[in-house]
């Protein structure tokens, strides 16, 4: 059973996820309202679980700093939305990686 930390907010997408789920990274403008990001997970397609990396940080570009777990199969229109919204400075998927032989 999942038991958010403090700092971790939990969609409720969490409970059908369908496939995997992919962490991306997102930063929000420097003068972004955390609450109104928060409040935009509603609008945004697969979102399991959303942690700020560095919660109760003074400097506002750590503190703008999140990891939003979403459900792999709407990957792509979840980061569509992200990248739409003017509080976030950017949202990254993760590299592909395959091992080398």
């Amino acid at each position: 059973m999942f038991r958010p930390q403090y700092n971790d907010y939990v969609t409720e997408n969490a409970k059908s996820v369908a496939t995997p789920g992919v962490q991306l990274s997102v930063k929000l403008q420097p003068d972004a309202d955390t609450g109104e990001f928060l409040r935009s997970f509603s609008h945004v397609p697969g979102v399991i679980k959303v942690t700020q990396t560095f919660p109760g940080e003074k400097d506002q570009d750590l503190a703008g700093l999140f990891v939003v777990e979403v459900d792999g199969s709407a990957l792509k229109s979840a980061m569509r939305v992200l990248r739409s919204y003017s509080f976030v400075e950017y949202a990254s998927d993760p590299a592909p990686r395959r091992l080398i032989r």
